[in-house]
C-alpha cells in the first residue's frame, strides 16, 4: 500500500540560511514569465473591478460573495477573456511548449493565483552522521543512503514554475505533469514549549495545517528560507528578530495532489515569544484570515504524536467523494476537525529528527503505514 505521505529526507545537523547553495534546472526566460504574470495580472484586476470585488482578498471572495464566486464567478470570467487565453498560451509556451494549453486551461480553477513557484527536482545532504540514518536517498530514484562526513550543507536543485501547474497536478489528468511543486512549513515552537497549528479558512476548510506553511516562490538567492520568512511574516506577524530558524528534513505528500507528489521542506521555527504574544502577533497578521484560529499543542513528543493519530484526514473517504463529482479541497463532514495529511508528515518529521529511529519505526506501525518514517 502507497502511503498517504513520507519522510525524504533527513539532516543530522540542522541547515541554517547560509548553509544551503541553490541550483536552477534549465534555461527558463524569467523576465518572459515576469511578463506573462503582470499581464494576467492586469486582467485579473480588470474583471474583478467589473465584478465589484477589487482589493478584497481571495480567501474571503466566497464567504462576502457566496459560496464557489471566486471560481465559478471570478475564474470563468477571466478565462473567458481571449486576453487571457492569448497570455495563458504565452506562459504554458515560455514553460512548456510541448502541452496542449488548449486543454490544461480546463485544470486553471483559480486563474487568479498567478504568481512564481517553484518545483522540486534534487538535494544533496552532506553532514556529519552522529549516529543517525541520514537522507541522500531520493524518494523517486531509490538511492541508498550514503554517509559522508563534511561542515553541514544542502545542496538544492529547483526548476522555476508558476501556480497555473500547481493547480495541474490537482487534476487526475494534469498530475502526470512532471512537476514536484514545492512547499515550505514550519514547526513553530514557543518559549512555553507550545507548538500552534492552525484551523484552515478556504480550501479544505476546517481541517488543521500547521503554521506558518505555503508554497515556495522565487525568493532571493534562497527560495527555501525566504518563503519560510515570508510565510511566517504574513500568517503569524512574527518578525525574524524573534526566532531561530533551522531546516531539519523533507517530506514528500502524496494525498492532496490526488496521487501525485509534493515536498514539503521541514522548518523548525524556534521563537523566544511566549504562545500568548504569538496569538497576539497572529490576530494581526496580514494574513490571519488563512486560519479561522490556532490549536496549541504541548510541545511534547508523546501528547503530539496522540493528537496526529486521534484526528487522522479520512483521505479513502475524499477520495470517494471526489470521484461522486464533489472538488477534492471542499471538506467532507467527517474531516472537520481532521489534520491535513502534509501537516501531519511534516510534524512527524520534525519529530523523528528529534526522537530517533526506533521511535521512527514504532511511530511508523502506529499509523498503520499511512505515513512512512523509515528507510529502508
Amino acid at each position: 500500500m502507497k502511503p498517504l505521505a513520507e519522510i525524504a529526507s533527513l539532516y543530522a545537523r540542522a541547515i541554517i540560511e547560509k548553509d544551503v547553495k541553490t541550483e536552477y534546472q534549465g534555461g527558463v526566460n524569467i523576465d518572459a514569465i515576469r511578463d506573462h504574470i503582470t499581464t494576467i495580472n492586469d486582467i485579473v484586476n480588470i474583471v474583478s473591478k467589473d465584478l465589484g470585488v477589487l482589493g478584497i482578498h481571495p480567501m474571503k471572495l466566497d464567504k462576502e460573495k457566496g459560496n464557489g464566486f471566486r471560481e465559478h464567478e471570478l475564474g470563468k470570467k477571466i478565462k473567458s477573456s481571449l486576453e487571457w487565453k492569448t497570455a495563458f498560451t504565452k506562459l504554458i509556451n515560455t514553460l512548456s511548449p510541448d502541452l496542449d494549453s488548449e486543454k490544461y486551461a480546463n485544470y486553471v480553477y483559480n486563474p487568479d493565483w498567478n504568481n512564481f513557484q517553484i518545483g522540486f527536482v534534487d538535494e544533496k545532504y552532506f553532514g556529519a552522521i552522529d549516529n543517525f540514518l541520514l537522507n541522500t536517498r531520493a524518494y523517486s530514484q531509490g538511492e541508498k543512503p550514503s554517509f559522508i562526513n563534511l561542515p553541514s550543507s544542502l545542496n538544492v536543485t529547483l526548476k522555476i514554475s508558476h501556480s497555473y501547474f500547481d493547480q495541474f497536478t490537482r487534476n487526475s489528468e494534469g498530475k502526470k505533469i512532471d512537476i514536484d511543486p514545492l512547499s515550505v512549513l514550519g514547526i513553530l515552537r514557543t518559549s512555553d514549549e507550545i507548538i500552534p497549528l492552525g484551523l484552515r479558512a478556504g480550501s479544505f476548510e476546517d481541517t488543521i495545517m500547521g503554521i506558518p506553511a505555503g508554497s515556495t516562490e522565487l525568493f532571493g538567492d534562497n527560495p527555501l528560507f525566504n518563503s519560510i520568512y515570508h510565510e511566517l511574516k504574513g500568517e503569524t506577524g512574527l518578525n525574524l528578530k524573534d526566532t531561530e530558524i533551522s531546516l531539519v528534513g523533507r517530506a514528500v505528500d502524496y494525498s492532496l495532489q490526488q496521487g501525485g507528489p509534493r515536498s514539503y521542506f521541514v522548518f523548525d521555527v524556534n521563537t523566544r515569544l511566549s504562545y500568548k504574544e504569538v496569538l497576539d502577533s497572529w490576530e494581526n497578521a496580514k494574513d490571519q484570515r488563512e486560519h479561522k484560529f490556532l490549536i496549541p499543542l504541548l510541545d511534547n513528543p508523546s501528547y503530539i504524536k496522540s493528537f496526529l493519530k486521534k484526528n487522522q484526514f479520512d483521505y479513502g473517504s475524499a477520495k470517494k467523494a471526489a470521484e461522486e463529482g464533489r472538488p477534492f479541497s471542499k471538506t467532507i463532514s467527517k474531516n472537520i476537525g481532521t489534520i491535513l495529511p502534509p501537516c501531519t508528515i511534516s510534524t512527524l518529521t520534525y519529530l523523528v529528527n528529534k526522537q530517533g529511529p526506533e521511535w521512527a519505526k514504532q511511530t511508523e506501525e502506529e499509523f498503520n503505514g499511512n505515513y512512512k518514517l523509515t528507510f529502508d
